[in-house]
């Protein structure tokens, strides 16, 4: 089974104070049950758009997924220029979090608060740029 976790959004508009860092929006609840999200999108104009929402595997014996806007996609941490959003999951993450986060710079590994593979990832792959900040 699946669980629906949460979404989150990011979106960049040209002309606006921050035009090059994205106006970041995350909640735990499904879009659809966000009563702020309508409001906030009628009077919100963007050139470019991430949108994701969170499914997460739910066992009832066995119930892992941890809900939070930590969670929550796309990540991008503060100042960087990329931001990312992933579907699906890394086979063993459990087992090979500490390695992946161990290649990772660790001004870098600061950034990350949630516990999914996903900002894990996002993590390795900014540690792979020489300069996450820049274009």
């Amino acid at each position: 089974m699946i669980q629906l976790a949460g979404f989150g959004l990011a979106t960049w508009s040209k002309g606006t104070l921050s035009e090059d860092y994205p106006f970041i929006y995350k909640g735990i609840k499904p879009p659809f049950y966000d009563r702020n999200l309508g409001s906030l999108c009628e009077r919100h104009e963007t050139n470019v758009l991430l949108c994701h929402i969170r499914a997460s595997g739910y066992d009832s014996l066995n119930y892992e997924a941890v809900v939070n806007e930590n969670n929550c996609h796309p990540f991008i941490f503060p100042g960087f220029r990329l931001a990312m959003a992933h579907n699906g999951g890394v086979n063993g993450f459990k087992e090979i979090r500490l390695d992946l986060l161990n290649r990772c710079k660790p001004e870098i590994v600061k950034y990350v608060e949630g516990s999914t593979d996903s900002e894990v990832v996002y993590a390795l792959l900014m540690s792979q740029l020489d300069e996450p900040t820049k274009d």
